[in-house]
C-alpha cells in the first residue's frame, strides 16, 4: 500500500478528533466551576482525572474497534479489505452532511446556565438533546472527587461516537494493514489530538481567560469549524477511496 494515503488519511483522523467540541466544551465548564468552588491545587488535580479518563475512553475504543475487527477477519477471511473501505468511504462522506446540518444545533433558553436569550450565531450548543446536555452540565458542576472527574472525562465522549466510530474502524483497518506505520504511534498521536484542547483551555484559565472568554473564542470559532470538520471528513472520504482502490 502507498505510504501517501494512508499517511494524509491518519492526520486527517487525528484533526477531526482535536476539532471535535463536547469534550472540551463539557471540560470548559467543570474546571470554570471547579475553580469557583475549589482551590487551584484540588482543581487541577480534578482535572487531570477528567483529561486521563477522555485519554482511557480514547485507548479503549482504539482497543475495542482492533479486537472486533481483528476477530470479524479472522473468521471471515474472504472478506475483502477493498469493500470495507468503500462502505466506510460512504458513511463517512455522510457524516460531512450530518455535520453540517445537525452538529451545532439552534439555541434555546438554558434557565440553569444562561439568564437571557443569546443569538443563533453566538450559539455553541451541539447537537446532544438538551436534557442529555443538562444532565451533563449538572455532572459537571456536582464533580468533587477525580474518580467523578474521571468518570465524566470518560464518558463524555459517547455521544460524538456517532461521528468517531467510523474513523476508528478506518483508522484500524490502515493500522492491521500496514506495516510502515507504528500502532503504538498512531494510538498516541490520536490521544494527543483529543487531549491538546482540554490543556490548551486549562492554560487559557491559568492565565486570566474565564467561561465567557472561552465560550466567545468558541462561537468565534463555530463558522469556520462548520465548514473545516465538514470538508475534513469528505477529504478524508476521498482518500479512503483511493486507499480502496489500492487494495484492489
Amino acid at each position: 500500500m502507498s505510504i501517501v494515503l494512508p499517511v494524509i488519511s491518519l492526520v486527517l483522523v487525528v484533526v477531526i478528533q482535536t476539532l471535535l467540541q463536547l469534550t472540551s466544551a463539557t471540560f470548559s465548564i467543570f474546571y470554570h466551576f471547579a475553580l469557583g468552588k475549589y482551590s487551584i491545587k484540588k482543581s487541577d488535580r480534578l482535572a487531570l482525572s477528567y483529561i486521563f479518563g477522555v485519554e482511557l475512553f480514547t485507548v479503549f475504543m482504539w482497543l475495542l474497534t482492533y479486537f472486533i475487527l481483528y476477530a470479524i477477519s479472522s473468521n471471515l477471511p474472504n472478506l475483502r479489505q477493498s469493500v470495507a473501505m468503500w462502505i466506510l468511504s460512504g458513511i463517512i462522506a455522510a457524516l460531512a452532511l450530518i455535520f453540517f446540518c445537525f452538529y451545532y444545533r439552534r439555541p434555546t433558553l438554558n434557565r440553569d446556565i444562561l439568564p437571557t436569550k443569546v443569538r443563533a450565531n453566538n450559539s455553541t450548543a451541539l447537537f446532544i438533546p438538551r436534557r442529555f446536555a443538562a444532565n451533563l452540565t449538572r455532572h459537571a458542576l456536582a464533580i468533587k472527587q477525580p474518580k467523578d472527574a474521571f468518570l465524566l472525562g470518560f464518558f463524555v465522549g459517547v455521544p460524538e461516537l456517532l461521528f468517531t466510530l467510523p474513523l476508528y474502524i478506518f483508522a484500524t483497518l490502515i493500522m492491521q494493514n500496514s506495516t510502515f506505520l507504528p500502532n503504538t504511534l498512531i494510538i498516541i498521536l490520536s490521544v494527543l489530538g483529543t487531549v491538546l484542547p482540554l490543556f490548551i483551555i486549562n492554560f487559557a484559565f491559568h492565565s486570566g481567560s474565564n467561561l465567557a472568554d472561552i465560550q466567545r473564542a468558541r462561537a468565534k470559532m463555530k463558522p469556520a469549524l462548520t465548514f473545516i470538520l465538514p470538508a475534513c471528513y469528505l477529504f478524508l472520504a476521498t482518500t479512503i477511496i483511493g486507499i480502496g482502490l489500492l487494495y484492489g
